[in-house]
């Protein structure tokens, strides 16, 4: 299960990438950081009293104008209050794009969520993740086709966000700003997935923990 730590909790959900698949795409999240920072703030008054952390994964049902119907927990964090609270905050807070078919037309669909709640003296210390080679990956994932494509869609640029686990790999993508087109996103991110590299974020005694690493490219002018 993917997680990134945020603050006083770990939160991302990411776009799963379907080699498969042609326009059809999952839930992408709307604004995560608006709504991450509303969960943030409604950390458990009794879980931090009691000192209680661990991570909270999740079932969602996002329908057709992006909304979480429901919310059903895989895996406990073995505390009542962080399970409830994580399900809470998702149906209240969050929001996505829906998932949409071949077609492009809205449909309901099913996403999995992990949230890893970090008690606050612990969630300021961490380092992020940091990139190896970026240069290198970078210009072989945003090449001159990609570009083209970008260009053909409108976009000034798009923005990606990767979830890096304990080893430094990259294991999620999903977009903070479209291209503009669904087949062009998804090339992204699989590009970045495939080849991207990281030091992984870490506490300050050296434990690697799961990160994310936020990726901006601008359309390049045409030679």
């Amino acid at each position: 299960m993917r997680e990134l730590v945020f603050g006083l909790l770990g939160l991302l959900a990411c776009v799963a990438v379907d080699a498969r698949a042609q326009e059809a795409r999952g839930p992408v999240p709307r604004d995560i950081e608006t709504w991450a920072m509303k969960i943030q703030e409604d950390y458990p008054v009794s879980a931090l009293a009691d000192s209680e952390e661990g991570t909270v994964a999740m079932e969602l049902k996002i329908d057709e104008a992006g909304s979480v119907l429901s919310c059903e927990v895989t895996k406990s964090s073995r505390s009542f209050a962080l399970d409830d609270a994580a399900c809470r905050g998702m149906i209240e807070y969050a929001q996505y794009d829906p998932a949409v078919d071949s077609e492009g037309n809205p449909q309901a669909a099913t996403t999995v969520q992990a949230i890893r709640y970090v008690l606050p003296d612990m969630a300021m210390r961490h380092t992020h993740p940091v990139p190896i080679d970026e240069a290198i990956w970078r210009s072989t994932a945003f090449d001159a086709s990609f570009d083209r494509g970008l260009r053909r869609s409108g976009a000034d640029f798009a923005s990606f966000q990767l979830v890096i686990d304990e080893d430094g790999k990259p294991v999620g993508c999903g977009m903070n700003h479209s291209t503009g087109n669904a087949a062009l996103d998804r090339r992204g991110c699989e590009a970045l997935l495939r080849l991207a590299t990281f030091e992984p974020a870490a506490l300050l005694d050296g434990t690697p923990i799961p990160g994310s690493y936020w990726i901006s490219h601008a359309a390049q002018e045409a030679p």
